[in-house]
């Protein structure tokens, strides 16, 4: 998702001036496409792979010292765990196709893969959180994609919403898939120190495209691999060791809100790769008996997002539970904003060190910590 840079309590949020899809942050980025036209999925082409899924291989192990995420995770992080409600064991009737293995790339803690556009290959960045698929006003322009007149599209942020053309992407391929003629949002959702890389993302793929598949997202490896699931239930990711399997809400826009609770208190939070840093509403910091008074005593910062809202955020220290898994201190931004369907944002900050499958065949998520011995 698009982003700008937090800086200290003393300096302003710098924020990209969108006035579509989102508000986002270097942090964070608060939410995505709200209320874009449905974007049609074509058929996915003949694979011409035929490989079945690999054994799963050991992740490496992490330079340096632990993040605190990581080191409070491996108390508690069994595979046993109460979200469980499936069978426990892989069903025998499950078959996952590999359809395509690609590189991912780090870029300003988000993460962009190779996806082809029209016969030439670009870099985007894949964003669980987004409802639909964007592409950059100045890559469209250049590329002088037809705009589809035929109805404007509403995209809403936090401050603000606005109507606009989408634009149409003749010919986007991910994995063995292809998408004819796909409708897309020309956004602003990359800063300019994004920009002024050698190679910087070209737009986003969102839940509309992602939705195709099963996702395995290997962070630590720099890796995603696209499955094709069928007849699967319970516990069916292909890793050996101990992980965490969780079933999740898909929403009707095909994206995941898992259960967990901030201080014992219960709160729905959105997975979102897009997100580079985990964040909660204001409300849910209330309902978990965080009042204004404390947060006053958090670090602060404060930034304006669409129409010029004034946003002020606050980073606070939950205890945090997500299916048997315990985290003390875990540090949440916490900002005074509303989200679609969720209450918070489980970001990057949790997620770069793990292994993530999505399965949006099944509406399963399955996460597995790496270790030096997983």
């Amino acid at each position: 998702m698009p982003k700008a840079v937090f800086l200290n309590e003393s300096k302003r949020l710098r924020i990209a001036p969108l006035g579509t899809l989102l508000f986002n942050i270097a942090l964070f980025p608060i939410n995505s496409m709200a209320d874009a036209s449905p974007v049609r999925i074509y058929p996915r082409m003949q694979s011409h792979s035929q490989a079945l899924p690999s054994e799963a291989l050991p992740l490496p192990a992490l330079p340096g010292s632990p993040t605190p995420w990581q080191r409070l995770a491996t108390q508690g992080f069994a595979s046993k765990n109460s979200f469980l409600d499936a069978a426990a064991q892989a069903n025998s009737a499950c078959q996952l196709k590999l359809e395509a293995r690609l590189p991912m790339t780090e870029s300003f803690r988000h993460y962009t893969v190779p996806v082809n556009i029209g016969g030439r290959t670009h870099p985007m960045l894949v964003d669980t959180g987004a409802e639909g698929t964007a592409i950059l006003p100045k890559i469209a322009d250049e590329w002088h994609l037809r705009e589809d007149t035929s109805s404007a599209s509403r995209v809403k942020g936090v401050g603000g919403a606005s109507s606009q053309y989408l634009r149409i992407i003749p010919s986007l391929k991910l994995g063995s898939s292809e998408w004819v003629d796909l409708r897309v949002a020309a956004l602003p959702i990359v800063s300019p120190e994004e920009l002024a890389q050698a190679s910087p993302p070209v737009g986003m793929l969102g839940a509309n495209v992602l939705n195709r598949y099963d996702v395995e997202f290997d962070f630590p490896a720099r890796t995603i691999a696209l499955y094709t699931a069928s007849g699967c239930l319970g516990r069916f990711a292909p890793w050996s060791g101990d992980f965490q399997a969780y079933s999740a809400h898909k929403t009707p826009s095909n994206r995941f809100i898992l259960k967990l609770s901030l201080d014992g208190h219960p709160v729905r939070a959105l997975l979102d790769t897009g997100a580079t840093s985990s964040v909660g509403t204001t409300a849910a910091a209330r309902a978990a008996g965080v009042d204004s008074a404390a947060l006053s005593r958090d670090p602060r910062s404060s930034g304006s997002g669409v129409e010029g809202m004034q946003v002020n955020t606050y980073q606070h220290k939950f205890d945090l539970e997500i299916g048997t898994a315990r985290f003390e201190n875990a540090p949440i931004v916490v900002a005074d904003i509303d989200l679609k369907d969720s209450d918070m944002l489980l970001g990057m900050d949790f997620m770069r060190h793990r292994r993530v499958w999505v399965s949006y065949s099944t509406g399963w998520v399955f996460m597995q910590l790496a270790t030096e011995k997983s």
